[in-house]
């Protein structure tokens, strides 16, 4: 189990631990546990298995006798070894075995673990999905890779800050002094704008903000053990030496303050404070507090602006109490909606906005800043695009109530084209469709009104289309199959056989497939009749073969001492891998396909073969 270890995971093997640092379980089960996997995703859907990956083995034959067997051995071998009154045959009879026979059966016990481990499934909140090593992977490997898939989901957050601090002591240092040669670790994190002044913005230093000013909010006191452990632990998965200089940042700044013994500390060039920074055991007993920042008039009267243009509503006090309630109240609305957007658009395979999802992450901060000064302070942060972002949920949010199935149906339109595209016209109104819908999918425009009633209008255009190829394709289908049974008794007569004998039933299979073209209503099928009729043609003139074959008289055998001519052998080609295609437009085609004929059976008969077609 050693050998799938992952970082920031705690192994737990048939509930013994086998690592124990991380955030994440994973919790596997071997061949010898009588868990079901339907108890597995039982557990794994309650809430405080959200984090935890379970892993269950498959059953291995024999599995148990075998280590029922190791241990009884490693017990008398083991008991005849520290027995000091057994003669030293016996105690070189159990080293012997020890070293041979012990060892054959642990491989044994190994290879069954790995059996169960490449017949494994994974569950996870719910979803049980199976191990499938590709070849020349171990099980290890295999299940390494499996669970580190589920790593985006768990740290869903890692993204904003993917950056790790190599050395921490020197870049909190530098933070606090306001060096401007910042290592490249450091500038990865994006803490200072060009003008070299705090970024508000970083989305290290706004996720410090937002939580500790949640946390005040509640009254709830934030030790740095306590920061550490939320942004390391998941959805974020962030470096603890990245948090702690984005806390170097903000009390440079001025935003916060750090209590050391409940002494306050906001000079950074305070040795005091430089060493509870930097010395990690000293950092987790530190206290964050968030400094209060009063609200300009002017800025306090924009925002008073901004909610009321967001909610409509014109009797809002310029308080920001009475702003912060409105926006809340306006917030809780647009998350509901957004919320229930989000829900249906994964399934449905709607593409969701850049302003949607902003939007929705905007509000959500804003809802969790219970403090009034807070909150207005974060809709000031955000007040650029927060009406844009605003009124993407609402966009998104009516399109999924009024043309929510017709966008279920344009995607099923969409899906059905694209397996048929190697048959459509390239410039084509279907080709057309198909491209309106993958540009607005790329770009996420299809909630747009005017992109949708264009999506709309071109696939009422497509599906005319359609049905003006399917009867095409039924036609030419027709038409093939047709001329070959009109063809059929000339074809017999050519070949020497009795119409009325064959004709019958040689021409089943292609009467089958005309009584059966008018019943076909799937598009997928249809575009494939003209290639079916094909086929059925060809297979009826190699059945002709075969008959004229079976009714041919056999040779005489060869007189006693006469030396027969050796038969040549036979190559058989097939017409279809030669040519490629089975439908000429014109003579060119023809040209082309007759040369690589005369070529292939050119090249045959010079090899001393004989030539059969198929």
């Amino acid at each position: 189990t050693r050998a799938i270890v992952i970082n920031k995971g705690q192994i737990m093997f048939d509930g013994t631990p086998v690592t124990r640092d991380g955030h994440i379980q994973v919790r596997i089960s071997s061949p010898l546990t009588l868990t079901k996997l339907s108890d597995l995703e039982e557990s794994s859907s309650l809430p405080d298995e959200q984090q935890t990956l379970f892993v269950l083995c498959d059953r291995v034959a024999h599995f148990d006798e075998q280590l029922k067997y190791y241990l009884a051995m490693r017990s008398v071998i083991d008991r005849w070894k520290g027995d000091t009154h057994k003669s030293a045959d016996a105690r070189n009879l159990a080293v012997n075995r020890e070293s041979v026979d012990l060892q054959k059966l642990r491989g044994k016990i190994a290879e069954g673990i790995t059996d169960g481990l490449k017949r494994s499934h994974i569950v996870f909140r719910g979803s049980a999905r199976a191990l499938a090593p590709k070849a020349g992977q171990t099980a290890a490997e295999c299940l390494r890779t499996e669970l580190a898939a589920f790593w985006p989901t768990l740290y869903s957050k890692f993204d904003k800050v993917p950056v790790r601090i190599i050395n921490e002591q020197r870049a909190i240092l530098d933070v606090l002094k306001g060096a401007k040669d910042l290592t490249t670790d450091v500038r990865d994190l994006r803490l200072f704008d060009k003008a070299g002044q705090l970024d508000p913005a970083s989305p290290l230093l706004d996720s410090l903000r937002v939580y500790l000013a949640g946390r005040q909010s509640r009254k709830e006191r934030t030790l740095g053990h306590d920061a550490i452990e939320e942004f390391t632990r998941p959805p974020c998965g962030w470096d603890p030496g990245a948090v702690r200089v984005g806390v170097a940042a903000l009390l440079r700044a001025g935003a916060l303050k750090v209590l050391v013994n409940k002494k306050p500390f906001t000079n950074p060039a305070d040795p005091e404070l430089q060493d509870a920074l930097r010395v990690s055991r000293n950092f987790d007993k530190v206290e964050l507090v968030l400094e209060e920042m009063d609200i300009a008039p002017d800025l306090l009267t924009e925002i008073r602006a901004l909610v009321i243009k967001l909610t409509g509503r014109r009797k809002i006090d310029e308080t920001p109490a009475a702003i912060a309630a409105e926006m809340g109240a306006l917030a809780t609305d647009l998350l509901t909606s957004a919320d229930k957007v989000a829900l249906w658009a994964e399934p449905a395979g709607l593409p969701l906005s850049p302003d949607f999802t902003e939007g929705r992450e905007a509000l959500q901060k804003i809802l969790s800043l219970t403090n009034p000064v807070h909150r207005v302070n974060e809709i000031a942060a955000c007040k650029d695009r927060l009406e844009l972002c605003a009124g993407a949920i609402r966009v998104h949010a009516a399109f999924v109530e009024k043309s929510g199935k017709s966008f279920s149906v344009l995607r099923a339109a969409a899906s059905l084209l694209r397996g048929l595209e190697y048959r459509l016209d390239s410039k084509g109104e279907c080709i057309g469709f198909l491209t309106e819908w993958g540009d607005a999918n790329a770009a996420a425009t299809v909630v747009t009104p005017e992109v949708w009633k264009a999506l709309v209008n071109a696939k009422a255009l497509a599906d005319h289309e359609l049905l003006a190829l399917n009867a095409q394709w039924k036609a030419a289908a027709r038409a093939t199959a047709g001329k070959a049974l009109a063809e059929l008794p000339g074809d017999l007569a050519t070949a020497g056989l009795p119409a009325a004998e064959c004709q019958e039933s040689l021409a089943t299979p292609l009467n089958g497939f005309l009584a059966s073209l008018d019943a076909e209503t799937d598009a997928t099928r249809i575009a494939v009749l003209p290639d079916r009729a094909t086929r059925l043609v060809f297979e009826l003139a190699n059945a002709i073969a075969r008959e004229v074959a079976a009714r041919a008289p056999k040779p005489e055998p060869p007189k006693p001492g006469t030396n027969p001519k050796p038969e040549k052998p036979v190559k058989r080609i097939r017409v279809a891998e030669v040519v490629k295609t089975v439908r000429i437009e014109n003579e060119e085609q023809w040209d082309l396909i007759r040369d690589r004929l005369d070529k292939t059976v050119k090249e045959e008969l010079q090899k001393g073969n004989e030539v059969d077609f198929l």
